[in-house]
């Protein structure tokens, strides 16, 4: 589908050095949408490749160009104050969208004005787009989606604590909403939970289909898969936010929790990397302050020993 003269919907591509297949499966699963788009690939690597695969889709794919190599934070914020549409919607580099994404989101955000995101379910794909259906059902289950019924959602706060709502690939924003709040660099490649804490204060409510409209793909160097410290470290700065702000006060709780969670699985990928011991404490006593678990202590007071446990532990999983 070309693009029409006035697309409503942008949809914002990042990428950084990407396989090409999964790139160009992203770009056509946004174009075949039946609601006119406007693709935005934001590139955050400093060399010309990205550039040169874009200009085969003529002018239907525009392209943005960072002057020096980005982040993903970065990436994602310039990007995004690049778009002009009235709705966007993140579009990760390895993943797809159902032929029917926008054709649902879009009316659902026209028709309800008071609410600030619409989003679905989505499917998990393997590397070679096989849909794992056990492991979809797990976790629609797992990030609370299962029995969440179609239509509009108004505790928002309760679906942040569960982050529910995968900003990442299967959400339409509206446009001046995301604008109003833009990812800081701190929040690295967990820029989509920042994303959600940030358009979650806002209070404004959701609307939610069950239909599984995009698709996640997991592969080796995907994501969290290889324990990325800076997407710990960005997942800690997000729950620090919510644990400062007054707004989520009823999931505090919860939020305390999984910020403790996130310092001590930074400490763990530090330790794994054989990054320097004052370092490693410095998250380790982060995790102590907000939940004082076994492992955080231990890696305050015996990193040493905590990273040859950690190691026992990788070797007799690998066994």
């Amino acid at each position: 589908m070309s693009v029409a003269a006035d697309p409503r919907v942008t949809a914002v591509l990042t990428t950084y050095r990407p396989r090409y297949d999964y790139l160009a499966l992203a770009i056509e699963s946004a174009l075949a949408q039946s609601v006119p788009v406007r693709v935005l690939v934001s590139d955050g690597s400093d060399d010309d490749a990205v550039r040169k695969f874009v200009l085969r889709y003529g002018d239907r794919v525009w392209y943005h160009h960072n002057v020096t190599s980005t982040g993903p934070a970065e990436n994602h914020r310039s990007a995004i104050a690049e778009v002009r549409t009235p709705y966007l919607a993140l579009l990760n580099h390895d993943d797809a969208w159902e032929p029917e994404f926008l054709a649902t989101l879009v009316p659902a955000l026209d028709a309800h004005p008071e609410c600030i995101l619409a989003f679905s379910d989505h499917w998990f794909v393997d590397s070679t787009g096989r849909v794992d259906h056990a492991l979809t059902d797990r976790m629609s289950a797992h990030w609370g989606r299962t029995g969440l019924q179609e239509g509009v959602v108004r505790d928002v706060t309760a679906l942040l604590m569960a982050q529910t709502v995968p900003v990442a690939m299967a959400a339409l924003l509206r446009t001046a909403a995301a604008q109003r709040h833009p990812i800081p660099d701190l929040s690295g490649p967990a820029y989509d939970l920042w994303l959600h804490y940030a358009l979650a204060s806002e209070q404004q409510p959701y609307w939610y289909s069950p239909r599984r409209l995009t698709q996640w793909r997991f592969h080796e160097g995907g994501g969290t898969s290889e324990g990325n410290p800076d997407w710990y470290h960005g997942a800690a700065f997000t729950w620090d936010e919510v644990l400062a702000d007054l707004r989520f006060a009823t999931g505090h709780r919860i939020a305390r929790h999984r910020a403790a969670v996130a310092w001590l699985s930074l400490t763990k990928s530090l330790l794994r990397r054989g990054i320097p011991v004052a370092e490693v404490q410095l998250a380790a006593r982060n995790a102590v302050a907000r939940e004082p678990s076994l492992q955080a202590r231990l890696a305050v007071r015996a990193p040493r020993l905590l990273r040859w446990l950690l190691a026992m532990s990788d070797l007799t999983r690998r066994a």
